[in-house]
């Protein structure tokens, strides 16, 4: 009886880990897409103050991060450390620095081995400090608003795999924008992003 049993219990190991030997080799794919990746991109801002586009466009980098939750879809975070943008005249000056950090999911479409079109849809918390300084002989004026906000943000790009670690891509995001409190008029201030950059697969 007891080594009957003994045999039964050495079967159903066998059995077991065939079974689990079989799930594994039947799945390699998804099993390598669990995986987690590093980013970083640089470009410039494009911001808009109401209805003006008119501030220069300030440098931005980007450090990042994402995990492979299946084969065509990430969730990526990322936080942009955006240049202070000002615009001058002879009597006025006026400053708005930002600050952005995004959670997105990332679709992805294949076209080879090697190259995939994204697209990005999450949330953005923007940050934007505006500051207005006006002097004239006699009369000195000078004035800061701070906004933040969470709002929709979205993207598209095209990426480049280099191998199964690197990667290299381009990318337009739209990284949402802040309403101004107690503002009449146009008030919003938004912040829209052309990139280039990479991932590093771990």
């Amino acid at each position: 009886m007891k080594k009957s049993l003994e045999l039964n219990e050495v079967k159903t190991k066998k059995i077991l880990a065939s079974g689990l030997l079989a799930f594994i080799a039947s799945t390699p794919a998804f099993a390598a897409d669990q995986s987690y990746y590093f980013s970083a991109d640089a470009g410039q801002v494009s911001l808009k103050v109401g209805s003006s586009s008119s501030f220069p466009k300030p440098n931005s980098i980007t450090i990042g991060g994402g995990y492979h939750y299946a084969p065509n879809l990430d969730v990526e975070v990322g936080y942009s450390i955006i240049g202070d943008s000002t615009l001058s005249d002879s009597t006025s000056t006026q400053t708005l620095k930002s600050k952005v950090f995004h959670v997105a999911g990332v679709g992805r479409y294949p076209i080879n081995d090697q190259f995939e079109l994204f697209g990005k849809l999450g949330l953005a918390s923007d940050q934007f400090d505006y500051t207005y300084f006006y002097s004239v002989p006699g009369n000195t004026y000078n004035s800061t608003t701070s906004v933040s906000q969470i709002g929709l943000m979205f993207g598209i790009g095209a990426q480049f795999n280099i191998n199964k670690d690197f990667g290299l891509r381009v990318q337009y995001q739209d990284l949402g924008k802040a309403t101004v409190a107690n503002c009449t008029g146009s008030c919003d201030i938004g912040a829209t992003y052309l990139s280039v950059g990479g991932i590093y697969n771990f």
